[in-house]
């Protein structure tokens, strides 16, 4: 930015890219099948490692009840 001394006001924007790159672990031959055996472990966690199931239709999330 540059102001003169008459307060004419210039300026030029500035661009900033960000390059974003994931690659998949080493075991996964892509990315895709990195996230769909990983959501296992955190269907896993998010029903208390199956203790959360009530019957073959239902699964109690207590921790969710606290949240309004």
């Amino acid at each position: 930015m540059t102001v003169t001394e008459n307060c004419e006001i210039s300026y030029e924007p500035l661009t900033k890219a960000i390059e974003l790159v994931k690659n998949p672990k080493a075991q996964y031959d892509h990315l895709m099948l990195e996230e769909i055996y990983e959501s296992i472990d955190g269907v896993d966690k998010a029903t208390d490692f199956g203790q959360s199931f009530v019957s073959s239709h239902q699964v109690s999330l207590p921790a969710f009840s606290r949240s309004k």
